[in-house]
């Protein structure tokens, strides 16, 4: 089995949200938007059907940095609990992550599967120097 992730936007409930190809996040300096991000765990040898984990399984989200420092890693959490297949990671406003891959790792009956999504979140930088 090779587990992926794809993004999800427009999250209102478990019937009403849309794919899309990655996440977009904002920045202006040093503080961002306080944000839910969505996703929905697939199976890729399934043909991408959705992938529902056990009720005990865990998941870790980490945004890689160039800086060590700058490294985010966050539980996700099951967004509705009729379908564990799709879950959700919060952001803070002091947390700011970089465009580009994200990490998943997903802990279910003593076995980690990871995985990497590329370019799955973009950040837009406000104010960047700009007049």
């Amino acid at each position: 089995m090779r587990l992926s992730a794809k993004a999800l936007k427009n999250v209102d409930s478990i019937n009403a949200w849309s794919y899309t190809e990655n996440w977009t996040v904002r920045s202006d300096g040093d503080s961002g938007e306080t944000v839910s991000l969505y996703f929905q765990l697939v199976d890729l040898d399934r043909d991408s059907i959705r992938y529902i984990p056990s009720a005990l399984a865990t998941m870790s989200v980490t945004f890689p940095a160039l800086d060590d420092l700058a490294l985010i890693t966050i539980a996700a959490t099951v967004a509705f609990s009729d379908d564990r297949s799709i879950m959700k990671v919060d952001i803070a406003s002091t947390q700011l992550p970089y465009s580009g891959a994200v990490r998943f790792a997903l802990t279910d009956g003593g076995v980690t599967k990871s995985f990497v999504v590329y370019g799955f979140i973009s950040v837009e930088k406000l104010n960047a120097g700009s007049c």
